[in-house]
């Protein structure tokens, strides 16, 4: 069915035709807040929709306006934060179910479950990170979207990069979510997939691993990597 939203419209007192239909309900990306697994308030960049507020980032340089960005399934150029509830592993995320899996909320400072904020932050601080140092847009390198799915099994001890979905997947039975290094080590492997194509196996699989595990550090500490003296000068 068709989605209603409030519009503004002109209407011609002539003939009845319609001259204008200007949108009431305003889309846009908001500063937000939320409460991470370490129990920190940390700040967010939210989409507020004609619904609410949905965890999508799309703050970012690789965002297209005037895209869709309620359809996961449309490259806008987003960070989508999704949540599948403790769906039990032995399934793959679905992203033909992916909107049905997004993490809203009807406040901008107010978000559930913590994991998803978590992510939401690391997701952010990773694409800084390759954007900054690199010079690449996004994990794909051509603005592709990112997509989070947090709470992924029942007690699933893992977290890994699912090459086609674009996105990383996190069990609950850890801080998974929370930990910047492994995070910018999945991601990585995410990275290698689209430039050099490594296959995961023998020797190229250990340097698949080798690099993931290099740039999952150098992720972990890019956040204050400003704050670091090299050779008597500050780092840019």
């Amino acid at each position: 069915g068709q989605t209603e939203q409030a519009a503004s419209v002109v209407i011609d007192a002539m003939n009845g035709a319609v001259l204008a239909s200007i949108p009431l309900a305003m889309t846009e990306n908001v500063t937000g807040s939320g409460q991470d697994l370490f129990g920190q308030n940390v700040q967010l960049n939210v989409w507020h929709s004609a619904s609410g507020y949905e965890m999508i980032n799309t703050s970012k340089s690789m965002f297209r306006s005037g895209c869709n960005v309620d359809d996961p399934k449309q490259n806008c150029g987003a960070i989508y934060v999704l949540d599948v509830s403790n769906t039990p592993p032995g399934s793959s995320p679905d992203l033909s179910k992916a909107t049905g899996g997004l993490v809203v909320s009807s406040s901008s400072n107010s978000w559930n479950p913590r994991d998803a904020v978590s992510a939401a932050t690391n997701f952010a601080k990773v694409f800084d990170y390759y954007q900054q140092r690199h010079n690449r847009n996004s994990i794909d390198g051509n603005g592709g979207n990112i997509i989070a799915v947090t709470r992924f099994g029942a007690g699933y001890q893992n977290a890994f990069w699912l090459d086609g979905f674009e996105g990383m997947v996190f069990g609950d039975a850890d801080l998974y979510a929370g930990s910047l290094d492994v995070i910018g080590h999945e991601m990585t492997h995410g990275v290698i997939s689209k430039t050099a194509k490594l296959i995961y196996q023998d020797q190229a699989g250990a340097t698949h691993e080798a690099l993931a595990d290099i740039f999952g550090e150098v992720v972990e500490h890019f956040p204050q990597a400003s704050n670091v003296l090299v050779l008597g000068r500050r780092r840019a």
